[in-house]
């Protein structure tokens, strides 16, 4: 019983999907590192080494807009590029435009692509849906591009200017959340693949910018794109300069606490802080797991109320499984479970 809600509330992270568009920087925290300065809440510095941006404004795209109307569409640009066959059919250039066989084409990519294929999937990857929506759904394009970054990271040496592609992609307004979202997914697979063991980021200025963006995606509170951003870095987090568990831990409590926060990142941060243990969000946890803004918000407080509280939180998921609310009977039935299975073990352990 217990592995399958927690398996439910995995999954109500990927269902409370929300792509809302919302942006404000907030610096980082203080590295604790010397070397290329990192952002700090404290000082007003500017990033060193910041990746794909010219003023703020992000380049590197294959887009060459000149304005919405007159700017030239991905087909344009790709057709004028030699590319083999299989990448052509990637980006829409064949006369098989389905999804399935794009995404075949993309599983028979090699481990050892040319320059030439490379500036081809570049091209395609910073492309817009607005292009391809009469040939396929969002998430189908979103899910030939996600897979096509991820052959990117499997070859044998890592591509030259990834790394500044992806962060370029992300900072990239004109590219819908959905995309940014999986550009941010992308951060720390890369991350790992460029410093496998954190040692050779520390003087590395792409680094810094790496951490820069990700410290900015977790301002990006109305979306998914906080929530992807907290998950990538606590994957990283005390192995990777600029990025201490507390720091990030911290952040995670912030965002949990937030009522403006949007309902698909304030899910993750609460489900962080229970697998973190951090107990000082149990107070905002008891609040929205009766008055939370949606179902899954609630589900995922009530699940961490069980994962953190004490005897004195029982009445209160009792209360909540007697609701009329069903889907959250289950979930607060397992997380008494879980509080009385903690109280049971202690009883055993003070004999």
């Amino acid at each position: 019983m217990k592995k399958s809600i927690l398996i439910l509330i995995v999954c109500l992270v990927v269902a409370g999907v929300a792509w809302w568009l919302h942006s404000r920087r907030l610096p980082s925290p203080a590295s604790q590192t010397k070397g290329p300065e990192i952002v700090t809440p404290q000082g007003g510095h500017e990033p060193v080494g910041s990746i794909g941006t010219n003023g703020g404004q992000p380049h590197g795209s294959a887009n060459p807009t000149v304005s919405a109307k007159s700017r030239l569409t991905a087909q344009q640009i790709l057709s004028g590029m030699d590319m083999p066959e299989n990448i052509r059919t990637i980006a829409g250039l064949t006369p098989d435009k389905s999804y399935q066989g794009r995404t075949k084409a993309v599983q028979g990519l090699g481990k050892e692509l040319s320059r030439k294929d490379l500036d081809g999937i570049y091209a395609f990857l910073a492309a817009r849906y607005e292009d391809y929506k009469g040939e396929l759904t969002l998430l189908e394009f979103e899910s030939i591009r996600n897979d096509t970054l991820d052959a990117l990271l499997r070859q044998k040496e890592l591509p030259p200017d990834l790394g500044k592609k992806i962060l370029a992609m992300y900072q990239d307004r004109e590219q819908n959340d959905v995309w940014r979202d999986y550009c941010v997914q992308h951060f720390a697979p890369y991350a790992k693949v460029k410093w496998k063991d954190g040692f050779g980021a520390s003087n590395d200025t792409e680094w810094v910018a790496l951490t820069n963006a990700y410290w900015q995606a977790t301002t990006e509170t109305k979306t998914t794109i906080a929530g992807t951003a907290l998950i990538g870095m606590n994957s990283l987090a005390g192995r990777y300069p600029g990025m201490s568990k507390d720091q990030v831990e911290g952040r995670a409590l912030q965002l949990a606490e937030d009522d403006t926060c949007g309902d698909a990142s304030r899910v993750t941060a609460f489900r962080m802080c229970a697998q973190l243990g951090r107990k000082e969000v149990l107070p905002s946890a008891r609040i929205v797991s009766q008055v939370g803004s949606s179902i899954h918000l609630r589900m995922a407080a009530a699940a961490t109320v069980g994962d953190l509280g004490d005897k004195s939180d029982l009445e209160l998921l009792q209360s909540i499984a007697a609701g009329t609310e069903p889907r959250m009977k289950p979930i607060a039935d397992a997380a008494m479970k879980r509080i009385d299975d903690r109280l049971a073990k202690l009883e055993r352990a003070s004999k």
